[in-house]
């Protein structure tokens, strides 16, 4: 279905021409009829429009809250409504071009431009978050790019994160082999239903990471011409570190993509606001300590997260220094998920190792909790 030219939606709004269009949205200029001002109106293929109820409801449900947002790095959503068997949105007009088209012009981003941008969305999704909405289908074409007019950079952009809430109602499961890269490419491996957790805030940094990777290295972590073979290697290979790709990408900056490409939630920034801070102290450094390889992410002092649970690191240190002596200790760690308990273990097997001391880690899955000593099976 297409939208006739100077047709007329929800009585508020004028149809004009073309602006972007890809195999499951298509997005035309408009007007608004009462005043003149430009919007976007973006149409949702009928094939691609869900058949189920519930994902309907959940859209409606959060449309409220997506509506509401006020956010320099986010292009709002000023009204949305059934057309012909299918939704349109009715967007703010922000004089974009899409990130896909952007990156085809630059193989690999300059490293201080690539952090801007994903502070950026970082700023984007912190915001989104704080207000209870997971976006769950971030990559390069939700993502437009404008002119930063009152910068006086020439190269300044300002990013703005669009489409949220559309993944409960796009259905994607008859995708052409040629877009698989561009529509799964950026999922987090529990969106794809593999991972017995739910998606929250994490997911969305994950699909950041695989962002960050493009702007630094010039290719995606994951490429595949099947829907089962891109959903695999989100779960199960771990990308090439981008410094083995760009040797001019700081060993700190590929330590950080691949804690947000983490498979495990539970090893990712857990906010978006952890993931600013970082990239807030890695800018601030000294160039000599980027050269001298500082690990920025393991620097208790700089890690908030770690840093919240300093005496509870202070307790495992006199446990290990007491082990030392020929008492043995066993110790158990626990708490609410999210709460730092990877971090922390983290921490200390860092300060282990920098003491050449033997450390031996194991995870446990879903599918190994019920076997008795499955961890110390694993590690001998």
């Amino acid at each position: 279905m297409n939208l006739v030219e100077n047709a007329v939606l929800f009585d508020q709004y004028r149809v004009g021409d073309v602006f972007d269009q890809n195999s499951v949205f298509t997005t035309y200029l408009g007007t608004k009829i009462n005043g003149g001002s430009p919007v976007y109106i973006k149409l949702l293929d009928q094939a691609r429009y869900t058949r189920y109820d519930v994902d309907k409801i959940c859209f409606n449900n959060e449309l409220p809250a997506i509506k509401s947002f006020n956010h320099r790095h986010i292009l709002r959503t000023l009204d949305a409504g059934p057309v012909s068997n299918t939704i349109c949105l009715i967007m703010e007009f922000a004089d974009y071009i899409p990130l896909t088209a952007f990156l085809e012009d630059k193989r690999v981003l300059e490293l201080p431009q690539a952090i801007d941008f994903i502070q950026q969305l970082a700023e984007a999704l912190k915001y989104a978050h704080e207000h209870n909405v997971i976006h769950r289908s971030i990559k390069a074409g939700t993502i437009g790019i404008c002119s930063a007019q009152d910068s006086p950079q020439a190269n300044k952009y300002n990013l703005k994160l669009f489409d949220f809430g559309l993944s409960y109602i796009t259905d994607f499961s008859d995708i052409p082999s040629n877009q698989v890269d561009a529509e799964f490419g950026f999922m987090a491996p529990e969106v794809a239903g593999l991972l017995n957790r739910k998606v929250d805030a994490r997911s969305d940094l994950y699909s950041l990471g695989v962002l960050f990777y493009r702007f630094v290295t010039g290719s995606y972590p994951f490429h595949a011409g099947t829907i089962d073979s891109m959903v695999y290697q989100h779960v199960a290979i771990v990308p090439r570190n981008p410094s083995k790709l760009n040797s001019s990408v700081p060993e700190e900056i590929s330590r950080i993509i691949l804690k947000l490409l983490a498979k495990d939630p539970d090893q990712r920034y857990q906010s978006a606001e952890d993931l600013i801070y970082d990239l807030d102290v890695f800018k601030n450094s000294s160039s000599s300590e980027v050269m001298h390889g500082v690990d920025l992410l393991a620097d208790l002092d700089k890690n908030a997260r770690v840093f919240s649970c300093k005496y509870e690191l202070a307790g495992l240190r006199q446990s290990y220094s007491i082990a030392f002596e020929g008492e043995g200790r066993f110790c158990l760690v626990s708490g609410a998920k999210g709460c730092g308990k990877s971090d922390l273990l983290t921490a200390l097997a860092n300060e282990l190792k920098a003491s050449d001391i033997a450390c031996y880690r194991a995870h446990f899955t879903v599918q190994t909790t019920g076997t008795p000593y499955h961890g110390f099976h694993e590690i001998l």
